[in-house]
């Protein structure tokens, strides 16, 4: 359920030596001008983490090896963190073969929005968004983690969601911006005022937590 790890599937065709770049544009509907940028881009964004050692120098002219798909989807939950909405799935009405449409009927999605008060200060508060049908998430009802990360929110009809993944825990609690917290009434791991997760026992983890948090931070430094 990621609409960026579908992009990176087609990056990849439109990097195949023996690909027809114009008919794999007309199959998928794609623009021609916006996938060549798409891949000049990735070009750059390549040298750079080359350059920064994250990457072999060979990775820019050949990318042969699949990907792990799981460390692509933890590395957009990670990023776009904390780009985030909240995913409940309500029972459905009726059971056997059913559209996207109507699975997604049984999904609630909600998203932390901030406006600023008189004082100055900023008021948050919960509000409830769409996904938008273009995206592979939509109608998406077995996700496997209550939280999808974004890069657009926009108001049109509704209050839609755009190119979204769903998220990775792991991901979010080693890789978001705020530092894990354990609230002990509500016995869950709260990330900021964005994300929490449900765990009995997650005192437990939180030394965990904050070590390879700060491992990661000094990989990356």
């Amino acid at each position: 359920n990621s609409d960026h790890c579908a992009w990176a599937v087609l990056m990849r065709l439109w990097m195949d030596n023996g690909i027809a770049r114009g008919l794999l544009c007309r199959k998928y509907g794609l623009s021609y001008e916006r996938m060549q940028a798409a891949f000049f881009e990735r070009r750059h964004i390549a040298e750079s983490l080359v350059q920064a050692r994250f990457l072999d120098k060979n990775f820019v002219e050949v990318d042969s090896q699949p990907p792990d798909w799981n460390l692509v989807r933890a590395a957009v939950s990670g990023g776009l963190f904390p780009n985030v909405v909240q995913a409940k799935r309500s029972p459905p009405k009726f059971t056997g073969p059913s559209s996207p449409g109507d699975r997604n009927k049984n999904m609630k999605y909600e998203v932390v929005q901030a406006s600023v008060m008189e004082s100055g200060t900023l008021d948050h508060y919960r509000k409830a968004c769409h996904m938008h049908p273009n995206s592979l998430c939509f109608g998406a009802d077995g996700l496997q983690c209550p939280f999808v990360v974004f890069y657009t929110l926009q108001q049109t009809t509704k209050l839609f969601v755009y190119d979204a993944t769903e998220a990775n825990v792991w991901a979010i609690l080693l890789l978001g911006g705020k530092q894990p917290e354990w609230d002990a009434d509500q016995r869950c791991i709260k990330v900021g005022i964005w994300a929490s997760f449900r765990c009995e026992r997650g005192d437990l983890l939180m030394d965990i937590i904050d070590v390879a948090r700060r491992g990661l931070q000094a990989v990356l430094a």
